[in-house]
């Protein structure tokens, strides 16, 4: 074969090989329990914070009747924020109006404000409520990873992530 014909015949190979490699990685399932739900990043397969970021060691060594006590622990804990968070919002509205009116009356906005701050602390005590709880299904080793996780996380504070 001459030199003009295989180079075509080389490069619609290769084209094809690479397009049923790309093709089989995408169809091929994401190794179970890996960094981001299994995704690949620029961190690679583990993500940027190292292979257990998604996962703490006292949710690890939990045994199933505790990882079910805890999910529904944290289902009823969801709940109940949900309903404050939509109770906040509905009076934080209010409380745009109050002050957008033609005459603001300061007592009602003061009402308002104290309205929110008490929501804002039901929403308090109902996590330190879940945590408490959350405690007394561990056992005393498990305990001690879950409040030296609270620790580390009280001190890296609330973080914001960009989620795709």
């Amino acid at each position: 074969m001459s030199r003009n014909k295989i180079k075509p015949l080389l490069l619609s190979t290769l084209f094809l090989i690479g397009t049923i490699f790309v093709s089989s990685q995408l169809i091929a399932k994401p190794p179970e329990g890996h960094g981001a739900h299994g995704k690949m990043n620029m961190h690679g397969m583990h993500g940027m914070h190292g292979r257990y970021h998604h996962g703490h060691t006292w949710k690890r060594l939990m045994s199933k009747d505790q990882h079910s006590k805890y999910y529904k622990l944290k289902l009823d804990y969801k709940k109940k924020k949900l309903l404050l968070k939509a109770d906040m919002k509905k009076s934080k509205l209010q409380l745009i109006i109050l002050v957008t009116s033609a005459s603001p009356d300061k007592s009602k906005i003061n009402k308002n404000v104290d309205e929110l701050l008490a929501l804002k602390k039901k929403i308090i005590l109902s996590k330190i409520d879940f945590k408490i709880a959350v405690r007394k299904i561990l056992t005393s080793e498990q305990q001690v990873m879950f409040d030296m996780y609270l620790i580390k996380k009280a001190f890296k504070g609330k973080r914001r992530h960009f989620h795709h």
